[in-house]
């Protein structure tokens, strides 16, 4: 199994595989749909003492996040639990799992919803799955304030990378590089009408990048015409056979032909009748077929114009090697946020002290109190307890300040915190205190 060193932050543990550490094979058996991760949420955290936990779960990634207090063992753990509900064995399989703690869990996270952990760099889906395994863990109830800040900060940072760089931009698919293609010469799409040719996998994704860009009319052609009717209907289209391909090609403006046929299925001569009865108007033809279905000869028709696959895998590098360019830009946001909620989780390690140090102050002035009790009447008891409260007060105002500011001051402000523990010998158990337990400053 694939270690992170051990490094600073909170009890973060991600025990996880992905397109780097495992074949798809293995993937495939750790997948958990969303009802499962539920499930599974669920089991971990009444397994292991109710510790916070999040999972993220793709065909290309499954991964567990848990807050524990004993993070060297979480990981045997979590894949004993994984074991439990896939088909995987927690010794043998163990070189399939990465492990990362602390700091480096924190950055997995925040890497994956940014997409630069994804197998296409900037995967925008990527960013929905977490959201899909926040919600799952809303479910489960396996999110205390830490884990739903952790979680929270990482989807505001994948969110912040889209909106703030590139990094995300352009085609990274055959299919949307097609649509994005139509896009770029036809501008807006909305009175527009394309023919997607081919009704399989390919031929749906198309079809349904056209419906998110607004394509006005859409015909489905496919040789299976129940094929097409199926995918017409989901797309809001219109199914047609083949046989109808000539006339269909006449209605369009943009044609995207994504079949397996053995030679090309649109020849120059339907082109030229197509082109006739659109009054020789742009026309835009994508072939991504593999072979391919266009006859290469169509370009030299006016007006006509043809890509295929090769032209389109251009694009996607380009966008690629654009989308690499963004990558420092995201991971300083990451950094950013990263350290955000660093600075936030360090105030919450404050507190428990300011808490603790108060207790211990308190604890001896009750306790001098009781010591000379017998020598105090009830109302010089009364007027001791006072004065030495307030004075406990002002003591406390100082301490208790420059704690709140050592929040804000990084690793130099957590040794000031420890310091405080090892000068007043606090030893982060809960201080057994009086009624008068408030971390608040006094009111002078």
């Amino acid at each position: 199994m694939a270690h992170a060193g051990r490094s600073e932050g909170p009890g973060v543990v991600v025990i996880g595989t992905n397109h780097r550490q495992a074949p798809v094979e293995f993937r495939e058996r750790v997948a958990f749909a969303p009802a499962e991760m539920t499930a599974f949420l669920s089991r971990i955290h009444g397994t292991l003492h109710e510790s916070e936990c999040f999972m993220v779960s793709t065909c290309n990634r499954t991964e567990i996040y848990t807050l524990v207090h004993d993070s060297a063992a979480a990981g045997s753990h979590v894949r004993r639990l994984l074991a439990e509900f896939k088909p995987v064995d927690a010794e043998r399989d163990a070189h399939r799992f990465y492990e990362h703690h602390g700091r480096s869990a924190l950055e997995q996270l925040y890497r994956v919803a940014c997409g630069l952990d994804s197998l296409i760099l900037g995967e925008a889906q990527i960013l929905q799955q977490v959201q899909a395994g926040y919600e799952a863990s809303l479910l489960a109830k396996s999110l205390g304030v830490l884990g739903d800040h952790i979680v929270a900060g990482a989807i505001k940072c994948g969110r912040r990378a889209r909106a703030e760089t590139e990094i995300s931009h352009g085609a990274v698919s055959v299919a949307f590089a097609a649509v994005s293609l139509a896009h770029k010469v036809f501008g807006d799409l909305t009175g527009r009408a394309a023919l997607v040719l081919g009704a399989g996998d390919t031929g749906a994704l198309v079809s349904k990048h056209l419906r998110e860009h607004g394509i006005g009319r859409l015909l489905v052609v496919n040789r299976n015409i129940e094929r097409a009717r199926t995918l017409a209907a989901e797309m809001r289209g219109e199914p047609m056979g083949l046989e109808s391909l000539p006339a269909a090609l006449a209605q369009v403006d943009i044609v995207i032909t994504a079949t397996s046929a053995p030679t090309p299925l649109i020849d120059p001569i339907m082109v030229r009748a197509a082109m006739k009865a659109r009054q020789n108007r742009s026309y835009l033809l994508v072939d991504i077929g593999v072979p391919r279905d266009v006859d290469p000869e169509v370009r030299r028709i006016d007006n006509v114009f043809l890509h295929d696959v090769d032209g389109l895998q251009v694009m996607i590098e380009q966008t690629l090697m654009r989308r690499r360019r963004e990558v420092p830009k995201v991971e300083k946001i990451i950094t950013g946020e990263i350290d955000h909620f660093m600075e936030w989780h360090r105030g919450l390690q404050a507190a428990p002290v300011i808490k603790e140090l108060r207790g211990r102050m308190e604890d001896l002035r009750n306790a001098e109190i009781e010591r000379h009790a017998s020598q105090l009447t009830p109302e010089q008891r009364t007027a001791v307890d006072m004065v030495t409260r307030a004075l406990l007060n002002k003591v406390m105002h100082r301490p208790t300040t420059l704690l709140r500011e050592a929040t804000s001051q990084g690793e130099a402000g957590v040794r000031h915190i420890e310091a405080v523990r090892e000068v007043f010998g606090l030893n982060g158990s809960a201080a057994k205190t009086t009624n008068h337990e408030e971390t608040h400053d006094p009111v002078e």
